[in-house]
This record gives structure tokens, C-alpha cells and sequence, in this order.
């Protein structure tokens, strides 16, 4: 196989650096062995000190696989120090400054280096779109970005996937927005995330409903391993097709367990869970989104919290939701949340009569929409 052919090669030659390379990519990219995949390159390394590839490969590997991002800055810069004409670890330096060490403006130099070095390399092109668009609110400049990967590469999908999302979520050209999701698509069927942005765009934007969740059961057929298809098809089920709610609790239950890390998968399995009568199965998943800090995510989604205190408040669980508020460190930041909760728990607005006006009229708003929302509320 190809290990043994590397090795063979190694055992006849070691004094050569390229099959140590090589075997280095294998390792890492295509059998995930990373402690071994590291001393591949650095044995490389050892022959051939003035060989930037090694250097370029161990800093994909410490960047992407082994979350050393020192280690792995350093090791871009050794290529670029050796080989300064090789556009490649400029672009992973990019990603690394932009993905890992959100130094932004770091990283557009770094893209635009290896877009000097090499015009006609199209993924520092879509990197730099990536970054203009979703760090730098630069949109017009990253659908120029976009499209000029697409120049240089027709056939290269992801650049198609990222113009559809800034058409949809940031320019709101919608009909645009469509057509490059599909061409994506067309490019690489197997490519998931396109037929997700697809379903989003087709649910919150055009309200072609039937179309989103062929398109959200589409991503989740092609890439079952991923959370973020399980998430959005259950969030969709739950908004949209209350009879399968059963199996809008499964998909999230999957989405929850495959994104450990990610607020709104487990905000999308408790607020499913708490529809479905099972509060205290519910308590999990809320604590996990509640204790996260990341303001963004509050920030972003909070007619959504809101709705799963709506709708632990319909089930019953008005109290019981303020007193999870206090537990989560969330009872002096939410205080209006929280009282809000409490006068739903009593019946009454007596208690947020005696608030002071500041906090006085945010909490009846949010008692009013906890109510006016839950007709099962005495």
C-alpha cells in the first residue's frame, strides 16, 4: 500500500526528504495518525533543513489537526522563509491568522501575499472572501473575491457556497442567492453545506417551505456525521410541522451529541424537548446553552431563547424556568426575563408593578410576549 511504498522508499534512500513528505501527508490527511504524521515531517525536516514543503505540511498539521497554533505560525513562516516565491504557506497562514488567532488583518495580508506570488490560485481568493464577508463586513469586496475564484476555477464548489451565503445573508439578493447555492450543488452534489444554506435560504427568506426541507433532508442524507444538517431539519420540523415533532426530537438529540460545543444545537434539543413535555430531559442541553459565554450567540438568538422560556412557560414551567436563570449565573443579567417568568408563575402583574420603570417596562414586554404566545397559560 502506500505506506509501505513510502517506506520502501525511505529504507532504500534515507537520506531522502521527499518520501518522509509524502508519507507525512498520507498520515496526516488520509490515515489520522498525527503524532506519527509529525515526525514524518520533522524527520524531513532534519534531512533537508532548506526544504520548505515539510514546513508547509507540519503547519497544516499543527493548525487543522492539532490545534498548536504557535507551533504551527512558526512552521508557516520557516516555509516562507525558505521559499518566499511559494504562494501555499501564505494561504495556510491565512486561514490559520484568520480561523484560529482572529488576527483579520493579518490574515488578509497574508491571503492577498499568496494572491501576489500566484493570481491564478484560487483558494486564497475564497479565503479572502470568507474573511471579507464574515470578519470584515466587506461585502462587495468579498463577492469580488468570490467571484474571482470562480474565474480562475469553475469546477471549485466552495466558492459558489460562500457567494450564496453573503447573497442571502448579507445583500439579500435572493434569487442570486439561489442560483449559486445550486451551481454549487451542480458542481458536487456529495458537497453538503450548499444544500444547507439552500434550506435556509429557502425557509427564512422565500418561504418555500415544502422545497427547505427537501433541501435540509438532502444535507443530512449526504453528510449524516455532521451536526449542523440535524440541527436545522429539527429546528425546521419544530416550526413548521408540529406532527413530527417525534422525529424533530431524534434529530436533535444527534445534532446535540455531534456538536458538543455548539449554543444553538443544544438550544434546539431543549426548547424540542420542552414542547414535548420532557422538562427535566430538557435541563442538559438548556444548562449548555445557558452557561456558554458567548455573547454573540445571545445576541444573534434571543427571540429564540426567549422562545424556550415561552414554551417552558405553556408546559407548566414558568418557575421552575427563573429559578434555572439564577442557576445558570444568567438572574442579575436577565432580571426582566426573570421577572417576567415569576408574574407568569403567579398569575398576576402585581410584582411587576412595584419594579422600577427601567426594569418595569422590558419585563412586561416579555411578560406579554410569554403570554400572548402560550394560550394554554392560565
Amino acid at each position: 500500500d502506500a505506506e509501505q511504498a513510502y517506506r520502501k522508499a525511505i529504507e532504500i534512500d534515507p537520506k531522502d526528504a521527499y518520501p518522509w513528505y509524502g508519507l507525512g501527508i498520507l498520515l496526516s490527511d488520509k490515515l489520522s495518525r498525527y503524532a506519527d504524521a509529525e515526525q514524518a515531517y520533522r524527520k524531513a525536516i532534519e534531512i533537508d533543513p532548506k526544504l520548505a514543503a515539510p514546513w508547509n505540511g507540519l503547519g497544516n498539521l499543527l493548525s487543522e489537526k492539532l490545534a498548536r497554533y504557535a507551533d504551527a505560525e512558526q512552521a508557516y513562516r520557516k516555509a516562507i522563509e525558505i521559499d518566499p516565491k511559494d504562494a501555499s504557506p501564505w494561504y495556510g497562514l491565512g486561514n490559520l491568522l484568520k480561523n484560529k488567532l482572529s488576527r483579520y488583518a493579518d490574515a488578509e495580508q497574508a491571503y492577498r501575499k499568496a494572491i501576489e506570488i500566484d493570481p491564478q490560485y484560487a483558494y486564497p481568493w475564497y479565503g479572502l472572501g470568507l474573511l471579507l464577508c464574515d470578519k470584515l463586513s466587506r461585502y462587495a469586496d468579498a463577492e469580488q473575491a468570490y467571484r474571482k475564484a470562480i474565474e480562475i476555477d469553475p469546477e471549485y464548489a466552495s466558492p459558489w457556497h460562500g457567494l450564496g451565503n453573503l447573497l442571502s445573508d448579507k445583500l439579500a439578493r435572493y434569487a442570486d442567492a439561489e442560483q449559486a447555492y445550486r451551481k454549487a450543488i451542480e458542481i458536487d452534489p456529495k458537497f453538503a453545506y450548499p444544500w444547507h444554506g439552500l434550506g435556509n435560504l429557502l425557509c427564512d427568506k422565500l418561504a418555500r417551505y415544502e422545497d427547505a426541507e427537501q433541501a435540509y433532508r438532502k444535507a443530512v442524507e449526504i453528510d449524516p456525521e455532521s451536526g449542523d444538517g440535524p440541527n436545522s431539519l429539527a429546528w425546521f420540523l419544530y416550526q413548521h410541522k408540529p406532527e413530527c415533532l417525534e422525529e424533530a426530537e431524534r434529530l436533535g438529540k444527534r445534532a446535540f451529541e455531534l456538536l458538543p460545543q455548539s449554543p444553538q444545537a443544544a438550544h434546539t434539543y431543549a426548547t424540542i424537548l420542552v414542547r414535548n413535555g420532557r422538562w427535566f430531559a430538557a435541563m442538559e442541553p438548556a444548562r449548555r446553552f445557558l452557561e456558554i459565554d458567548d455573547a454573540a450567540f445571545f445576541e444573534q438568538c434571543w427571540p429564540d431563547i426567549v422562545n424556550f422560556f415561552r414554551e417552558a412557560a405553556r408546559t407548566g414551567h414558568a418557575e421552575e424556568s427563573a429559578k434555572l436563570l439564577h442557576e445558570c449565573g444568567k438572574s442579575e443579567q436577565w432580571r426582566p426575563l426573570v421577572e417576567a417568568l415569576m408574574a407568569v408563575a403567579e398569575g398576576s402583574t402585581d410584582r411587576l408593578l412595584r419594579l422600577a420603570p427601567e426594569m418595569r417596562r422590558p419585563a412586561s414586554e416579555l411578560y406579554n410576549e410569554i403570554r400572548a404566545a402560550s394560550p394554554t397559560i392560565a
